[in-house]
């Protein structure tokens, strides 16, 4: 078992402003969570995309603990 994410973002408000921090009233900081993820995860982003940055996979990526990161599928000019 594990979880695949497409397009994940980091959280809510840092799709629209580039913070560094978790802001109050968040409704989902994704990169708070990741340290405790506990099965493998695969990321899937278009390099592309207009609407969620393509580091918010990334980052999101390096923030999982490594033993579960199941890899990134980084889609070349993808959206």
């Amino acid at each position: 078992a594990g979880v695949i994410l497409q397009s994940p973002l980091l959280s809510a408000y840092r799709v629209a402003f580039n913070f560094r921090f978790t802001m109050a009233g968040d409704k989902f900081p994704n990169v708070d969570y990741a340290p405790s993820i506990r099965c493998p995860v695969f990321i899937v982003h278009g390099t592309q995309d207009e609407v969620v940055p393509f580091w918010h996979g990334q980052e999101l990526f390096l923030a999982l603990p490594q033993e579960w990161r199941g890899g990134g599928g980084w889609g070349g000019g993808g959206g």
